[in-house]
């Protein structure tokens, strides 16, 4: 009866264990499925404000030319240069490169 009884108790122990690896396993999984999930919604969120800010830099690019070489070659130049501007009949400053002259500057009719 003491042997029955003991190896009861090993069956039992034997059963907890396999139980509390169950658990750990469980536990761990959910854990990993958090952290997948949290990555995602994150990653998501970048690739949203990415493409918001997209969609503002196409908007601003549209209105200005595409390709540098428009104005002289310089990124800059689409600055300076405003060819829709007021045309003025100023005459041409000396020792000013002509793209930071002013819209017109130079020009005679």
């Amino acid at each position: 009866l003491t042997e029955e009884v003991l190896k009861e108790k090993e069956g039992v122990k034997r059963d907890e264990r396999e139980l509390a690896e169950l658990r750990n396993k469980v536990a761990q999984l959910r854990r990993s499925c958090l952290v997948e999930h949290h990555e995602r919604l994150q990653k998501a969120s970048k690739d949203e404000a990415l493409a918001a800010m997209k969609g503002r830099d196409a908007a601003v690019r549209g209105a200005q030319p595409t390709r540098p070489h428009d104005h002289g070659g310089h990124s800059w130049s689409a600055h300076v240069f405003n060819p829709t501007g007021p045309q003025t009949s100023a005459p041409a400053k000396r020792g000013v490169p002509v793209g930071l002259q002013g819209p017109g500057a130079g020009v005679h009719y």
